[in-house]
Parts: structure tokens; C-alpha cells; sequence
């Protein structure tokens, strides 16, 4: 009987991208030292707050991409130790307006993808309440540095028509795959700024699985379970790495810019002690040591999703202050000391069959006003929980990272 195994998805760019992928990127295309910084600045929180999730049963999707650029709205109006906290807890280096230049670039970069390859988008916004004063340098930070669309709502009067206009924006942005963002009572009277982004991917395998040869294998779930899922398979040559405890493979997307990598443990229980030496530096060492060898792989067809709260976590990575109501500093949205975030909202979803990979994310900041081998190709058989993560191959970024424990 065959059998399949979860692991770990990640969508990324990749920053040290393999050779083949380097070959093809044009000296002028060529990430910034900016870029750089920002890419290992991003790369470093999907692991800490992966690190912070992991612990939860079931399957688990994240884009780190998502969640830094809406904090760094929010951070351009945070003044003093709350700005400081910011910047630690997110690993940003440099000055703050580079790091915004920096994430407009890698924006525009993204969307740049369709005219060749796959189709990327994020995008940015700010909902105002109409009775909020907010200073020139905030609105400009916001509107030329994040590119932010700048939005009114009526916060103290009709926050459930605001919430609705917020969801419906997102779901736009993102094919509707996210409808209810904004769940209710998340906003109320004395809600202030809501700071949203969102992301989309959507991109078709170089060499997509033939459906002819799709067929139900075993999966053994993260729970000890064996279930049975729709199993693609392929033979062919792909980026492969057959380390210790773990084996890589890299699935490219067409046109050459993105593709997913999976990690997928030796042993049917081996997921955590792969988490747990998760982290920038071993992403390098795996797509570093990628090599292109001929491959028999069996996959899942998978479909997950999740829904977060991040204020617990992003305090723990650093930044209490900005959740605190007695300690948050945002005077540098409306020159006052009256606001904190009331709350940080984030959902993500991936999705591959076989023509290629789904993925969406949005994340908000809500703003509140103080008061309240040899011979046969081996095999790859993702039988068991695997890792995955989404990868931009030019500058190396993680745009989504997750875990597969029930493909269903």
C-alpha cells in the first residue's frame, strides 16, 4: 500500500536563490542591499512567528510578507519605545523610510511577475474615521512610501457599514477568498484607523501533474491517522535536497520567478524536529544545497487555510507596547498619545493541484483611541506532515509559509 506524508509548504522568494535560478535574473533586475536586508528582515519573522504558532494542532499557513507590511504603516506612526519595540520585534534594519521604499519595490517587483510568469499582487489601505486629524508626514509616509490608498469611514457612528466596506475591499483584492476579515466586533466607537494588506498569488507549475495519474494514496496525518487524499504524481527532474532529516524539493513555477518548496520529514513523526530547526540561516543551507536530480514525486492535492490574532504573539516577539493602552506611543499619526493597537488580524490560504498553486493573505492593524541516489529516481512521497513555503526566487523572500498535517 502506498503511503503519503504532511510536511511543511512555504511560498517564498528565495534569497540565496540556486544557480539556475540566479543564471536567469539580469544584472539591472538584481535585489538592492535595501532589498536584501528587507528579504532577511521578513524571512526572520515568518520563523519566529511560525515558531509561535507550531505548537497549535492541525494545519498552519502564514505570510510573513502580509504581516510586516501592515505593521510597517503602522510603525511609521509610533514614536519613541513603541517605535523601537516595532522595529526589533520585526527585524527591520536601516532607516524606516528605506525599509517602505523597500517594501513598495518588492511590491512593484511582485506585480511585475504577470507579464511573465505568475500572477502576484499586494496591495495597501488605510480607513480613517472622518472625526480623526491625522498629521501630514503620517499621510504622506502611508501614501507615497506604502503606496496606502487613504479611506474615510464613520467609525463612531456606523462601525458595522465600516467593517462591511473593509471585508469588501479585501475580498476584492484577493479573488474572494477572504470575505470576513473584520469579524464582528473587532471595531467599535472609539476605533480610529483600520491598516490593512493584502496578497495574492496564483501561478502555474513548470511541469504540471498529469491528472490521468492522480489517484487516492494513504496520507498519516499529523494526528497519528491514516486518511485517504487525491495523490499527484510525476517523474522528472527537479531541485532536490536528501539531507538527515529531511528531504527538499522545489517545485518551480512557470516563467521562472516563484516556486514552492516543500520539506518533508525522513520519519512519519519527525515534522517537529524539523519546526524546530527552522529558521533563516537552515533555509539557506536547503536551497543552497538543491540539486537537480530525477525525481518519482507523490503529493497531495491540499487545500489550507487559518485565521489569527497576532497581538499575544507580537508581544511576546517584542512589542507590548503598542498593544498596551497606558504605554502605546502613535503620536506620530495625529500628534497625541490617545491611540494603541486594539488588535492584529491576519488570514491566509494556499491551495495545489495539479496545474499549479493558490494563495492569498490579508492582514489589519486596528488602531483604537485610549479609554478602553544511483539506479531508479528515489522517491518523494509526501505521505506524512510536510512544511511548505512559497518563495520569490529573485530577491528570496518568504511570502507564505505553513504546515500540511491533513490535506483534506
Amino acid at each position: 500500500m502506498r503511503t503519503i506524508v504532511s510536511g511543511i509548504l512555504v511560498f517564498s522568494a528565495c534569497f540565496a536563490a540556486a544557480p539556475r535560478a540566479q543564471a536567469a535574473v539580469a544584472d539591472a533586475d538584481r535585489p538592492t542591499p535595501a532589498d536584501e536586508r528587507l528579504t532577511v528582515s521578513v524571512n526572520a519573522l515568518g520563523f519566529k512567528l511560525y515558531g509561535r504558532l507550531m505548537a497549535q494542532p492541525g494545519n498552519i499557513v502564514v505570510s510573513p510578507w502580509n504581516v510586516v507590511s501592515a505593521l510597517v504603516m503602522a510603525r511609521a506612526g509610533a514614536a519613541g519605545r513603541t517605535e523601537r519595540q516595532m522595529t526589533g520585534a520585526l527585524g527591520l534594519t536601516g532607516d524606516p523610510e528605506d525599509v517602505e521604499a523597500a517594501l513598495a519595490a518588492q511590491a512593484k517587483r511582485l506585480l511585475s511577475y504577470r507579464e511573465r510568469s505568475a500572477f502576484v499582487e499586494s496591495a495597501n489601505a488605510v480607513w480613517v474615521d472622518q472625526a480623526e486629524e491625522i498629521l501630514p508626514l503620517f499621510s504622506g509616509r502611508i501614501l507615497a512610501g506604502c503606496g496606502a490608498e487613504v479611506l474615510k469611514a464613520d467609525f463612531a457612528r456606523s462601525n458595522e457599514t465600516a467593517r462591511l466596506n473593509i471585508n469588501r475591499w479585501v475580498s476584492r483584492r484577493t479573488r474572494d477568498r477572504f470575505r470576513d476579515l473584520i469579524r464582528p466586533g473587532l471595531l467599535d466607537e472609539m476605533t480610529r484607523l483600520v491598516l490593512v494588506n493584502t496578497l495574492y498569488f496564483k501561478g502555474a507549475w513548470e511541469f504540471r501533474f498529469p491528472e490521468g495519474l492522480t489517484r487516492d494514496l494513504d496520507f498519516h496525518t499529523g494526528a497519528g491517522r491514516s486518511v485517504r487524499v487525491p495523490t499527484m504524481t510525476q517523474v522528472r527532474e527537479f531541485p532536490f535536497l536528501d539531507a538527515a532529516d529531511l528531504q527538499a524539493l522545489e517545485l518551480p513555477c512557470r516563467g521562472g520567478t516563484m516556486a514552492m518548496l516543500i520539506l518533508l520529514p525522513k520519519q512519519t513523526a519527525g515534522l517537529g524536529g524539523v519546526e524546530r530547526t527552522l529558521s533563516t540561516v537552515r533555509l539557506q543551507a536547503v536551497v543552497k544545497g538543491l540539486r537537480p536530480e530525477r525525481i518519482r514525486v507523490f503529493l497531495p492535492r491540499f487545500r489550507v487555510g487559518s485565521f489569527y490574532e497576532l497581538s499575544k504573539p507580537l508581544s511576546a516577539m517584542g512589542m507590548p507596547d503598542a498593544f498596551d493602552v497606558n504605554r502605546a506611543d502613535f503620536s506620530g499619526i495625529n500628534g497625541k498619545g490617545d491611540l494603541y493597537l486594539s488588535a492584529v488580524v491576519h488570514s491566509a490560504f494556499v491551495e495545489a493541484n495539479e496545474d499549479g498553486a493558490e494563495a492569498a493573505a490579508a492582514a489589519a492593524a486596528v488602531v483604537r483611541a485610549k479609554g478602553i541516489p544511483m539506479g531508479a529516481p528515489p522517491d518523494f512521497r509526501a505521505d506524512r506532515p510536510f512544511l511548505f513555503l512559497i518563495r520569490d526566487l529573485k530577491t528570496g523572500m518568504i511570502l507564505f509559509i505553513g504546515r500540511v498535517s491533513d490535506p483534506r
